[in-house]
């Protein structure tokens, strides 16, 4: 009999040790990352010396958890000097329950001179194939133009009329006075794209830009668009 009740008492052991294995393995967390958005203007150009823009909000949500992470949202200033001229970004930041952190990011283009600073605003010739592409100038919540923020039509200048639309896709930049552009690394409709010399010219004869693209559908020649 007491073989028997040592027998019972084993195999129920085995039970709720199999029970327990189960739970602890249901539990685990899936790999879901928090969107962070952005919910007030991302671009600004300041003059050099300025303060650093105080309005700049964002939201966080959790969507596996399905709840707002707005109190646990991180902001980091930490690489904008507003006292160096230069392109820099603002990084937002908010973490889940189970450890993963998504990111959002707003960009701060400082200046040391806005009224010497000539727009690029206009049509370009891709210097390679003669192709011709727009530079327009980013705007704010509110429909105002940034100045110095410029989204690019197709950022390779890929020729429409015999290369696959498919490689056809929009980027931006920022522009730091006549002589100096930042094209930051960005996702765009051919995925991540990261950018190599940058540079442009300002001058009534000779308005022009330039820059390499990094990305697998694209060779790394360097590319010059020129105003007309």
């Amino acid at each position: 009999m007491k073989r028997i009740i040592i027998l019972l008492a084993a195999v129920a052991l085995f039970v709720v040790s199999c029970r327990r294995n189960t739970d602890a393995v249901s539990s685990a967390y899936s790999v879901s990352y928090p969107v962070v958005k952005i919910t007030s203007d991302t671009f600004f150009t300041l003059l050099q010396g300025s303060l650093l823009p105080a309005n700049i909000t964002a939201t966080a949500y959790d969507t596996f958890y399905k709840k707002s992470l707005d109190s646990v949202i991180q902001r980091d200033y930490s690489s904008v000097n507003m006292n160096v001229p230069g392109f820099y970004a603002v990084t937002f930041s908010a973490k889940n329950q189970a450890g993963y952190v998504g990111y959002a990011y707003a960009y701060i283009n400082v200046v040391a001179s806005l009224s010497s600073m000539t727009s690029l605003t206009g049509r370009y010739k891709q210097m390679t194939n003669g192709d011709t592409v727009y530079l327009t100038p980013k705007v704010n919540h509110a429909g105002d133009t940034v100045v110095g923020f410029y989204t690019i039509n197709n950022v390779a200048g890929v020729h429409s009329s015999y290369d696959s639309v498919s490689y056809i896709t929009a980027a931006w930049f920022a522009q730091q006075s006549n002589s100096q552009i930042t094209v930051p690394t960005q996702y765009t409709g051919l995925g991540l794209m990261t950018f190599a010399n940058p540079g442009c010219i300002v001058a009534s004869a000779d308005t022009a830009f330039q820059y390499q693209v990094i990305n697998p559908d694209f060779g790394a020649s360097l590319r010059v668009f020129k105003k007309f």
